[in-house]
């Protein structure tokens, strides 16, 4: 996003308005004008309004397309053009979010607890990702999936299915077979994170093709984010996973894939587009299954009972429960 530019976003079940300011600092807030109701990031537009006196850099508001109100990056009514001196708009404000730009993106922090201050938790930074060209982005995919949004992020720590729903996607009726290999843990000093170690091989007529062999070390970094760091005999790169809810039971799956300069492009856009198949048949299984919240497990299904376990942090006193999901939309 450049500078001066103001974007609309539909999550959480409703508009929010992204916008950077002439200093280069990204805003989120409410995209709905208090006064009638216009959608602001819509028309709307950016508008340098001085210098701060501590910083001594540009500062913008986002203006309404509809009757020129203003709004600063905290939410804050500052300018109604008609206002007499009299009239009162210190009480107009917008609900403004917790903004962290990082990695190439970025990223909200939203919780359901209005009025509690919860402590957002730490986003590792990926040094390639914000060192100028180190990496580049080779491509972005996103799908919608209609599922509780517990059921994505649950894949990880599911192993078995990787050898039921994983098979090879192309050439297929050749003597292809995946063979997956995967360890998924907590990460002992960073509670919400956990890791998965992921090896991909593939054999023809019982031979491995040690050409074809990748490894993939994941991180699962809260609820809903997901990066891969994947080598292989044509290089390495990085595979974000990002899960956004758009209503609920609705989720939004971004994949964006970097790599570095010297990588074959070629070679990190098939990576991602067998990341898109393979996703895509997931979603078949997501878009139809019902989540349960007491499913029946074996004894070869731990890690599925620990990832409940540490998953269930994420959710808080004011979450709506599978039932209230599907039957409200006040979040």
């Amino acid at each position: 996003m450049a500078k001066s530019q103001v974007a609309n976003i539909k999550i959480f079940g409703q508009d929010l308005a992204v916008f950077r300011g002439a200093d280069g600092i990204v805003h989120v807030i409410d995209a709905i004008c208090p006064h009638l109701g216009a959608n602001m990031a819509v028309g709307g537009k950016v508008v340098t309004v001085g210098v701060g006196a501590n910083t001594g850099v540009s500062t913008s508001e986002l203006e309404c397309p509809f009757h020129g109100w203003r709004f600063d990056g905290q939410g804050a009514c500052t300018s109604i053009p008609y206002c007499s001196p009299d009239t009162r708009k210190d009480f107009i404000k917008n609900k403004s979010y917790l903004v962290k730009e990082v990695n190439q993106q970025i990223l909200i922090w939203f919780t359901c607890e209005a009025g509690v201050d919860i402590e957002p938790y730490e986003i590792p930074v990926i040094a390639a990702l914000n060192n100028g060209n180190e990496l580049q982005c080779y491509g972005i995919t996103s799908q919608y999936v209609n599922c509780h949004i517990q059921e994505i992020p649950e894949n990880g720590a599911d192993v078995w299915h990787l050898s039921a729903v994983h098979e090879p996607f192309i050439l297929s009726w050749l003597p292809f077979k995946h063979c997956w290999s995967a360890k998924w843990y907590v990460i002992g000093e960073q509670p919400h994170m956990a890791k998965m170690e992921l090896q991909h091989r593939i054999t023809c007529f019982g031979k491995r093709l040690s050409f074809l062999d990748i490894n993939v070390d994941v991180n699962q970094i809260g609820s809903s984010m997901v990066y891969l760091v994947w080598t292989s005999k044509f290089g390495s790169g990085i595979l974000c996973q990002n899960l956004i809810p758009v209503r609920p039971l609705q989720q939004k799956i971004v994949h964006t894939v970097w790599c570095s300069n010297y990588v074959v492009g070629l070679f990190a856009k098939f990576f991602l587009y067998g990341e898109d198949i393979q996703v895509r048949r997931d979603i078949v299984i997501w878009n139809n299954k019902k989540f349960l919240l007491r499913p029946t497990l074996i004894k070869e299904d731990r890690l599925i009972k620990e990832f409940r376990t540490w998953y269930s942090q994420f959710y808080s006193v004011s979450s709506y429960d599978y039932l209230e999901s599907g039957n409200n939309y006040d979040w």
